[in-house]
């Protein structure tokens, strides 16, 4: 599903360590990035079309500010010398939010990921929860996440790299077939030396076990948005997250596959809208 975009975007690379971070975000009318009582930070996944959260940005206008992130490696992000490590990506994504945040410190947060991201999103939004960092508010968007449990990573780690990477995007692009070939033809697979460094610092299951017992403390609400179509398996995500969080709403796609939000961005902006509405109601009423 393609649909025209109307507002014009910032459109950034932020210097971090040895990277150079790609960041995508709304215009006011008067050139200045859109403030709002809700601020989105998007972590985008392993395999990114860096433009792909443009159309639900602009959806979900005005009632959020929406900042997209490639992480270094990712899209259009890139790094100049060793690719970082899971707990590097995390500080990177907390760095990010913190800053957002500056910009407009009366926001809620709301910390969203697609894949791969959506598992640093949670990790993040752990770290800034106990640190009490996020004053008025912060919760979770995770579509098609992935988990600390994809253990299979570390134990036959090839299936990650290189050629099966593009074989398992392919497999990925079949199956969504509300995606227009262009939408398509723009999502990048990471490089090989990325996954392998993701891989290699993946979290060991004593960190793995103390990152959960964060997770359970987590007293933000989750949204979780499912393609059904999505061939990668991951109900086991599904499932691991319901027997973490406390709260949380799930809604399935039963026509989309690895990427809803592309594939039906207006399903998902629907259900984000709805959920930001009801969140604020409840911390109203609270």
């Amino acid at each position: 599903m393609e649909l025209s975009l109307h507002k014009e975007r910032v459109e950034s690379w932020y210097a971090y360590k040895n990277a150079y971070v790609h960041t995508r975000s709304l215009l006011r009318s008067s050139g200045e990035p859109q403030a709002s009582r809700n601020e989105i930070v998007f972590l985008h996944g392993r395999y990114a079309d860096p433009r792909g959260c443009d159309l639900l940005s602009e959806l979900l206008e005005p009632q959020a500010g929406f900042l997209s992130m490639d992480f270094p490696g990712f899209g259009t992000s890139y790094f100049t010398d060793v690719p970082f490590a899971v707990s590097e990506l995390l500080e990177l994504s907390i760095a990010v939010c913190r800053r957002k945040l500056s910009e407009n410190p009366n926001a809620r947060l709301v910390l969203a990921g697609h894949d791969f991201g959506a598992l640093i999103a949670q990790l993040a939004a752990c770290v800034l929860a106990l640190e009490h960092a996020v004053p008025n508010g912060l919760d979770l968007v995770l579509i098609n996440p992935m988990t600390l449990s994809w253990e299979r990573m570390t134990r036959t780690p090839r299936w990650f790299y290189g050629s099966a990477a593009r074989r398992e995007l392919r497999r990925f692009l079949k199956q969504s077939q509300l995606l227009g070939e262009e939408q398509k033809s723009r999502i990048l697979a990471p490089r090989r030396a990325v996954l392998a460094r993701i891989i290699q610092t993946w979290p060991a299951p004593s960190e793995s076990a103390a990152w959960r017992r964060k997770m359970a403390r987590f007293s933000g609400s989750l949204l979780v948005l499912w393609g059904a179509r999505d061939p990668a398996g991951s109900r086991l995500a599904a499932r691991e997250i319901f027997d973490l969080y406390p709260h949380i709403e799930f809604f399935e796609h039963e026509r989309a596959g690895h990427w809803p939000f592309l594939e039906d961005p207006e399903w998902a902006a629907e259900k984000i809208r709805h959920f930001l509405f009801r969140t604020e109601l409840f911390r109203k009423s609270a």
